[in-house]
Parts: C-alpha cells; structure tokens; sequence
C-alpha cells in the first residue's frame, strides 16, 4: 500500500573514492517509502573508478532490490550540472537532492514528502542533517548539520530554473534563496532526518574548502540583500558592509606588515611575526571557546592544539578562497 505517495526521484552525484556511496545505498534501500514509488538516480561524474568498484561489486545486487539507474558524464561537470543532468532524466514529482555520505532514516522521504502536501505553496522541504554531535567540534571535527533544503517538488524547477551550473559548491543555496524570491515557501521537517558522519579537518579538507569558498562571492554577486547568516559564523560572517571580523583583521595585518616592511626593507620578518601571532591567538581563542561552547567535555592537549593550528589555517583558508573568487567573479567580500 503507498498510501498516495508520489514517485519520487533521488539524484546521487558521485565521484572517485567515495567508500560510503554503499552505505549510502543501503540506507536507501531500506527506507519505507513505497519501492515501485521510488527511483535512484546516481550520476558517475566521469570517475576514473567505475560505480560497480566504488560499490565494492554490489551495483547488481542493489539493481535487483531498487530502481536504481546509473550514468556516466563524458567529462567531470561538477555536483550541480550532474543535479540538473539528473533532473532531466528524472520522472518522479518529488526531487531529492543526495550525496554519498548522507544516511537516510527509514522515514526520512516519507516525512519529507508529507510536509510539501498541505498547499501548493510549498515548494520545498529542510530536512535535518544529524551527525556524532558528542565529537562535533567545528572546523576540527565538522558536519554541515541543521537544516537543509533537500526535498523538493519537481515543477519548482520548471517555475524558477535549474541549478545555476557555474557554481561547484553553494548551488543549493542559490537555488534556495530563487525559490524564495519566487514567492514559494521551504518549510522545516525535523521528523525528516538524515546522518552525515563528522570529518576531520586536514591539508586536503582544507584546500577543498578554500576551493569551494570562493563561490561565496558569487552567491552574494546575486543575492546582495541575503541573510548575512548564509556566509558564515561570528568571524567569517559580514559584519560591516562586506567585511567579516576576519577579512578586517586580515588587513590590519597586511597593512602593519606593508608598513614594517617599508620602513626595514624586508618582508620575511613581519610575515612570520603576523603568522606565529594568528596561530597564538588561534591557539589562546580555542582554550577559550572550548571551554565556553564544551564545558563538560574532556577535550585532550592534543585536540587543543590541534584546534588552534587548524582553526587559524579554515580562517585564512576562507580568506584567501574569498579572495580569488573576487578576482574571478569581480565583487568585494571577505
């Protein structure tokens, strides 16, 4: 019995490594939403893996359980393009934005699909994102949690538009804020969960993050007047016009060491003197904040440490993202 359930599509765009695309899966395949209802969709994102590797030889035997429909793009597109290439082939009424290392509850799509039925206003549904909050310590320890915009229905796309495909990160936000402006609403469902396990922060988290950040100037070339929330926390976050705490204490720096360095003819020394400072006071911030924001938990010297060299580089490493995706998209933020 589908108790009136749409068909409903789930699009999965994946790339090489992903070893939790099985799990991811098999989440999936457990859900209990009606399966002649329910249509997968995963985009190969011309992986130099085939999907049948990255799922450990399983493809068939989830083909068997689940409509489960794989392709491959000629070339590597980017999570949007292939979110819009799976659109298109889609054939359900409900679109439901996935990625490899989301883990649904059993409920998670019917709940979701329940919260867009009261009126046609709804475009959209928040779903909630949980992870191991007893680890969560951002960006040491990090998971985009809270809500997030992942189900929504499929005529939306033809009212607003797909995704706009020069983004690579902060698509979903994009779209979200055109769905708004097109007077539909996104409505919360926390009964609709999903799990995205924490990661830890290192040198390639990193500069993907800085990568990705650079699209924060793009979201905010076209939505100037957006909720200053959408860019970032206490220090990364606008604060006055388009500088952040960050961006401003960045150039209080640079301007000491332009100066300094005029006045002895060299740069090295201010520059490591303005390091070794950002990384003290990363350091003697996190023994405040953990304190502050953990108060019962047993944090390790190491954990500490750890969270002041790290937090300092995210920072910068949110900085100097900004600051090529001013150059390549030629508005000020940072």
């Amino acid at each position: 019995m589908n108790d009136g359930l749409p068909l409903a599509s789930i699009i999965l765009p994946v790339k090489d490594g992903t070893n939790t695309l099985l799990k991811a899966l098999k989440k999936l395949e457990a859900l209990d939403y009606p399966k002649d209802k329910l249509e997968i969709i995963l985009i190969n994102d011309n992986s130099s893996i085939s999907v049948n590797d990255q799922l450990h030889g399983n493809l068939n035997n989830l083909k068997k359980n689940i409509n489960l429909f794989v392709f491959r793009m000629p070339t590597n597109l980017g999570y949007y393009a292939c979110m819009n290439y799976g659109i298109r082939k889609s054939k359900g009424k409900i679109i439901v934005l996935y990625a490899h290392d989301l883990f649904a509850d059993k409920s998670f799509l019917k709940q979701a699909v329940r919260a867009l039925d009261p009126n046609g206003d709804i475009g959209g549904v928040r779903c909630k994102v949980e992870t191991n909050f007893e680890h969560l310590m951002p960006p040491l320890y990090f998971a985009p949690v809270g809500m997030y915009p992942l189900v929504y229905r499929k005529d939306i796309f033809d009212k607003v538009g797909l995704f706009d495909e020069r983004f690579r990160s902060r698509g979903d936000s994009d779209f979200e804020f055109r769905v708004l402006k097109s007077n539909l609403q996104i409505v919360d469902c926390p009964s609709s969960v999903v799990f995205h396990p924490l990661r830890k922060l290192n040198l390639r988290t990193l500069v993907d993050y800085a990568k990705r950040r650079q699209y924060d100037i793009l979201l905010y070339a076209k939505h100037p007047h957006m909720s200053q929330r959408i860019l970032g926390g206490l220090l990364t976050g606008p604060l006055l016009g388009p500088l952040s705490p960050t961006g401003m204490i960045l150039i209080i720096l640079a301007l000491i060491m332009l100066t300094v360095s005029t006045m002895y003819g060299n740069l090295l020394l201010p520059l490591i003197a303005s390091v070794a400072l950002v990384y003290v006071i990363g350091v003697a911030s996190a023994a405040f904040l953990l304190n502050k924001v953990f108060p019962k938990r047993k944090i390790s010297i190491k954990d500490r440490l750890e969270y002041g060299f790290w937090a300092s580089l995210f920072l910068l490493a949110i900085s100097f993202g900004r600051a090529y995706g001013m150059l390549k998209f030629r508005r000020f933020l940072l």
